[in-house]
């Protein structure tokens, strides 16, 4: 009953998994509602993002690699203590992912990394995160009014961020780390620039194996996870921080109604 019948004749259930276009595209609109809800209701903001590299050893494989980047101390035991010393815990939200190392010229799923992309909704000091930084985390911090936040010039749906608001340069952050979004979207406006094409049918059918072969790779090992089964628990590469889940969630629903 769930199945539909596309334009080139092929019958499937609707794709569900976590490396599909839709999905990575549901994980983006959550973190610019996120920022919506805080630009609407504060006058001012600080958004931080944090920035995590690490080599990959010859015997670790591409998974172990991955899984390495959040555990309990420093990594998460520091990021807590740096946002407690805002004065802000029990109201900043964010997100960490992983992403592939998009090593240029040659793209290569070899290697990961690792993102903390945070809002706190004042002014804070640079200064409290000073013992991430002495962990050899990247901290990059941008202060915000909320009445002078424009869409950044890379958005490509200017009509929908005029519709819905606009947001700051670390939502587009999160989307440009969303490996399977990231190298859809050029896919996504060449479908949608032909009226002859339903593109939310051909969207619904856009997974990882559209993408370039590194970005496969990488979702291919992180969906098998470190014993490279595919029916073993993959590697999380997807956390929500603070009160993400709450605001995105209540950001939904007031759209829906």
């Amino acid at each position: 009953m769930r199945r539909e019948e596309y334009d080139d004749g092929i019958h499937q259930h609707p794709v569900e998994h976590a490396y599909t276009y839709k999905s990575e595209r549901q994980k983006s609109v959550r973190a610019k509602d996120v920022e919506r809800y805080f630009l609407d209701a504060y006058p001012t903001l600080t958004t931080v993002l944090l920035t995590y590299t690490r080599p990959r050893s010859e015997d670790e494989s591409i998974a172990e690699h991955a899984d390495k980047f959040y555990p309990e101390y420093p990594n998460q035991t520091k990021r807590r203590e740096c946002i407690k010393a805002t004065g802000y815990w029990e109201e900043f939200a964010g997100v960490s992912l992983l992403a592939p190392k998009d090593v240029a010229p040659k793209p290569c799923a070899e290697t990961t990394h690792a993102h903390d992309m945070i809002v706190i909704p004042t002014f804070i000091s640079s200064e409290c995160f000073d013992p991430l930084r002495e962990e050899g985390v990247d901290v990059s911090i941008r202060y915000h009014r909320s009445d002078k936040v424009e869409a950044p010039s890379s958005v490509n749906r200017l009509d929908l961020e005029q519709e819905r608001g606009a947001t700051t340069a670390l939502a587009q952050e999160v989307g440009a780390n969303l490996p399977v979004l990231s190298a859809i979207e050029t896919f996504r406006d060449t479908v949608e620039m032909d009226a002859s094409t339903n593109s939310a049918r051909y969207e619904a059918k856009l997974d990882a194996t559209h993408c370039p072969k590194y970005v496969e790779r990488w979702c291919a090992h992180m969906s098998c996870g470190k014993d490279g089964e595919p029916d073993s628990n993959g590697i999380r590469r997807w956390r929500p921080l603070g009160r993400f889940s709450e605001i995105a969630d209540s950001m939904k629903e007031e759209r829906d109604y």
